[in-house]
């Protein structure tokens, strides 16, 4: 298992929190709110937001997911040794 972090720029907080009401409110289906919700709390702290995966790749793919949302592209960091080269492309 695979510990990373998602690292938001502080900006982005609105946006993830209104994209997490949007979820709310039914208007983008198939998102849990709660995954926005954590990702403003990560970007309005300045802390990332940890993940926890099998494959390095499934953080790129959820960086990917919030730029599909019109997110700046997440950092994605390494917090725990496990990993070799993470991508930072999409």
């Amino acid at each position: 298992m695979h510990q990373l972090g998602l690292r938001f720029k502080r900006y982005e907080a609105p946006k993830l929190r209104s994209l997490a009401a949007a979820v709310r409110n039914g208007e983008l289906g198939g998102q849990a709110s709660n995954v926005f919700e954590q990702a403003a709390r990560a970007a309005e702290s300045g802390e990332p937001l940890i993940v926890h995966c099998d494959d390095p790749i499934e953080a790129v793919q959820m960086a990917a997911a919030y730029i599909a949302h019109g997110v700046e592209r997440p950092v994605i960091e390494r917090l725990n040794g496990t990993l070799g080269s993470v991508s930072r492309a999409a």
